[in-house]
């Protein structure tokens, strides 16, 4: 081993490496392949072509606690993840009851008749607005006053919080992830959810449609949330139960989390774009160590 070597291993063990590895002498050799990799990485992303892990095929300066890319700090077992983010409903908090109850009492009082649970779920993911437009874009709007209407009396008596929330929440926290929810629902109705279980001290930034000009599945939601925290979309997983969640984290380059427990299938998350998935909301902490 090189002098360099040893300084760079070195500080790895004793946690000084800090935001550049050449800070710490490391060789020229070992500086143009970790280059050399993340363009390649970038460029997968860019295609659409990273699988299961982005950064499976990095392999530069190893040392007992994990690897060092660039600024970034590569986890034995696990891609350079420093932030989890979370989609709110079916992902953090059961909503189906609470969302197919108001559904029901919107298009009933507006259009007459509900519609089946089946056809109203593939609407489930994306901002409310924009799935009652696809339900009926004529009375949207006085849907809209209905299902709010609704929600917010039954809100509290519907929601619920799936089994393990909040354990895995805190041992995410104490193993350093940094947490953030990204969802498809209002800031103040998502904080109302979260404030309900106690889970928003759990969370950086909370950050709804109401704080973008485009929602899921289009990308914009996790960029501006990876950039309030300050950091790249590499660092960043998300988690959700919905295709449009998939298609959102896989375009701004992140790993994308498949939620098993969620509303929707595993088929229809693979199929989306899902690279890893958790059975449960437990099971993430497997996905995180």
């Amino acid at each position: 081993m090189t002098g360099h070597e040893k300084n760079v291993s070195g500080a790895i063990e004793r946690g000084e490496a800090q935001n550049n590895v050449s800070g710490a002498k490391q060789s020229n050799e070992a500086q143009n392949k970790a280059s050399g990799t993340q363009d390649k990485v970038d460029e997968a992303i860019e295609r659409g072509e990273a699988q299961n892990n982005t950064f499976d095929a990095l392999s530069e300066v190893e040392g007992p606690s994990g690897r060092i890319v660039g600024s970034m700090r590569v986890l034995p077992g696990n891609a350079t993840v420093e932030a989890v983010l979370f989609d709110l409903d079916g992902t953090l908090l059961d909503t189906e009851d609470l969302i197919l109850d108001s559904f029901r009492y919107a298009t009933t009082k507006v259009l007459g008749a509900p519609l089946p649970d089946e056809d109203l779920r593939d609407f489930i993911g994306i901002p409310l607005e924009s799935q009652l437009h696809k339900i009926n874009p004529e009375y949207a709007k006085e849907m809209l006053i209905a299902y709010r209407e609704n929600n917010a009396l039954v809100h509290d008596d519907l929601i619920k919080c799936f089994p393990g929330t909040p354990g895995t929440l805190a041992t995410l926290k104490e193993r350093g992830y940094r947490l953030a929810v990204v969802t498809s629902k209002r800031s103040d109705a998502a904080l109302r959810g979260l404030r309900f279980f106690d889970l928003e001290g759990f969370f950086e930034l909370v950050l709804g449609p109401d704080m973008t000009q485009r929602h899921k599945p289009d990308p914009e939601p996790l960029l501006v949330a990876a950039e309030r925290m300050g950091l790249s979309s590499e660092q960043c997983a998300y988690i959700g139960d919905s295709p449009y969640d998939m298609q959102a984290a896989r375009g701004a380059g992140m790993l994308a989390v498949a939620a098993l427990w969620g509303m929707f299938t595993r088929e229809r998350l693979q199929e989306a774009g899902a690279q890893k998935e958790a059975k449960s909301i437990e099971d993430l902490l497997r996905l995180f160590p």
